[in-house]
């Protein structure tokens, strides 16, 4: 099938359109000229949109080399990944299980991309639902990512909108939960302890509020329950660090480990 905007050999699952097209689809404007004219582009055949905000277009991708696998090519709209005043020494965060592994980054005609591990179960609070996961699951979840939290800050990285769309899970159980777009996060300069700090704070606040929508959903089997509810409350404005926040899951995990699932 040929790409019916260029003629070009269509990649796209529906056979309409190749992956330059797609690109320049999305974009629009007078920044879809410079896209078209560029050469610069990942290893990657371009399937559909998955994810449009302000700040950025995710498509889901096949990546064709080194080796094939779905990937996420996430092509942001502006600059800002590189503007920002804390953002002016980029880190590459090392691996950790709970964090989305960054496989490519780049820019096309100019615009940051960056290609990531492809994590279809989705954000973590429908995925855990749709496999109807427990409250010791979703607890364990909140000290993995916690921890995936400190990793991070521990990295000088902070992440600065952690919500649920933004940790994705495998498909498959024991759907390991992933959090995403650390590549757009805040990098902060050593020195500025102060602003590290609030960034923190965000950072915890956060990861405070996700854990306590998890584990209130319906299907946690937890949402009557007025003591679990004011145990995670109770992390708000105590809670110093995110390595503490993982020990204070943990605690509050082995409270509840011998409580059954509803």
């Amino acid at each position: 099938m040929s790409c019916h905007a260029c003629g070009a050999p269509a990649t796209v699952r529906d056979g309409q359109h190749c992956a330059r097209c797609l690109l320049i689809a999305a974009v629009g404007g007078e920044e879809a000229m410079l896209i078209s004219a560029t050469d610069e582009a990942p290893a990657c055949e371009l399937l559909s949109p998955i994810g449009d905000t302000p700040r950025a277009t995710t498509f889901l991708a096949e990546q064709t080399w080194p080796l094939r696998r779905l990937v996420a090519l996430k092509l942001f709209k502006n600059d800002f990944v590189c503007t920002r005043p804390q953002t002016r020494e980029r880190r590459d965060l090392p691996r950790h299980p709970n964090i989305a592994n960054v496989i490519e980054r780049g820019r096309i005609a100019g615009r940051p991309y960056v290609v990531t591990e492809y994590l279809a179960g989705g954000p973590i609070t429908s995925c855990y639902d749709r496999h109807q996961l427990g409250s010791s699951a979703r607890i364990e979840a909140g000290i993995h990512l916690s921890a995936a939290l400190a990793f991070a800050h521990a990295h000088g990285i902070v992440h600065g909108h952690l919500i649920a769309s933004n940790v994705l899970c495998e498909p498959r159980a024991p759907c390991v939960a992933k959090i995403v777009d650390f590549e757009s996060a805040a990098t902060v300069p050593d020195g500025h302890i102060r602003t590290f700090d609030v960034l923190i704070r965000a950072d915890l606040e956060d990861m405070i509020d996700l854990v306590a929508a998890l584990t209130s959903s319906p299907m946690a089997g937890v949402a009557p329950d007025e003591r679990m509810a004011q145990a995670i409350g109770a992390l708000r404005g105590s809670t110093r660090s995110a390595a503490e926040l993982r020990e204070r899951l943990q605690q509050l995990h082995a409270e509840t480990a011998d409580q059954p699932d509803s």
